[in-house]
């Protein structure tokens, strides 16, 4: 699977704004959306009902839509409904090109269990906004193959507030709805709900394969392995098809939102008494991932060592 040789044409097209709505906040901020506010990237306060909480989907969307709306943002998604989502960039596993694929980690009911997700493949969107998604699931020895589907509902904008600032620093916000299946003939299957966010780039770019001008919304990594960085996140719950049972899960690049009293990403440190629930080899990358090189030498990037996913 390769990508199309794209550029970036910063200095021609600015940001669009011919159909942006003021964000509505539609929910009510007042008591508990505190401890949330506290939550999203840290631990809220040892009182807070937030730390028995399975379910933090509606919490990470309510408080993207909060965030966007205070520093002045705007609900663009009509705006964009003519741009194509570059889902190979924005869901894949892919790190570059088809060669290289690392999966991401995430955790998995009160213990924070380490879960690995891996995407192999994508449809385009549907006309609702609607991508599905292929892929496998890791959680300790069990490996399940899934279809999922990724349902688009937001884009909320927030413009340079200096006017000094170059044009690309204007960020977008994806949010969306999603529901991962795994397959039900394995044992110990479920599903997968909840909120999926990501920061992206709206952008025009020049395909030189095709000589023509694309409408682009592809994922923004501009701070890709600095301290705090996030992106790709995936909020919701696990179901057990057999039990019912749910389970809080959480995954993405890097830090994640809600993670309460466990943390990962850069100049993160793992909390001891989660090491043993399948992290051991988490913190100690060159276990699992190895460098790749082109034909004369040159790194390319990194992939997983074991791709479980083809188990």
């Amino acid at each position: 699977m390769k990508r199309l040789a794209l550029a970036i044409l910063p200095t021609l097209f600015g940001t669009f704004s011919q159909a942006t709505e003021p964000i509505e906040v539609e929910f009510d901020t007042t008591g508990i959306f505190e401890d949330v506010k506290d939550a999203v990237w840290g631990q809220p306060s040892e009182r807070s009902p937030l730390w028995e909480t399975v379910d933090f989907s509606n919490h990470y969307s309510n408080y993207l839509i909060w965030e966007n709306y205070i520093q002045n943002g705007e609900d663009a998604t009509q705006d964009l409904r003519g741009f194509n989502i570059d889902v190979v960039d924005i869901f894949s596993s892919y790190t570059g090109n088809s060669v290289n694929a690392v999966p991401q980690n995430g955790i998995f009911g009160p213990l924070n269990k380490r879960l690995q997700v891996y995407v192999s493949d994508f449809s385009k969107p549907e006309k609702d906004q609607s991508i599905t998604i292929y892929g496998a699931t890791k959680r300790g020895k069990q490996i399940h193959q899934f279809v999922g589907n990724i349902k688009i509902k937001k884009i909320l904008r927030r413009r340079n507030v200096n006017a000094e600032q170059a044009a690309d620093t204007t960020r977008y916000t994806m949010i969306g709805s999603y529901e991962i299946k795994e397959d039900k003939n394995n044992e110990g299957a479920g599903v997968f709900r909840g909120t999926f966010a990501a920061n992206v780039k709206a952008e025009l770019r020049y395909d030189y394969l095709k000589d023509s001008l694309k409408r682009e919304i592809w994922s923004n990594n501009l701070y890709e392995g600095r301290y705090g960085y996030s992106n790709r996140n995936f909020v919701g719950t696990w179901t057990s098809y057999s039990t019912g049972e749910q389970m809080k899960t959480i995954w993405g690049d890097n830090q994640l939102p809600f993670p309460l009293d466990f943390k990962i990403g850069v100049g993160e440190h793992l909390n001891n008494k989660y090491v043993d629930n399948d992290w051991q080899n988490y913190l100690n990358p060159e276990s699992e991932t190895e460098a790749t090189f082109d034909e004369e030498g040159n790194t390319t990037g990194y992939k997983q060592v074991d791709e479980w996913w083809n188990r």
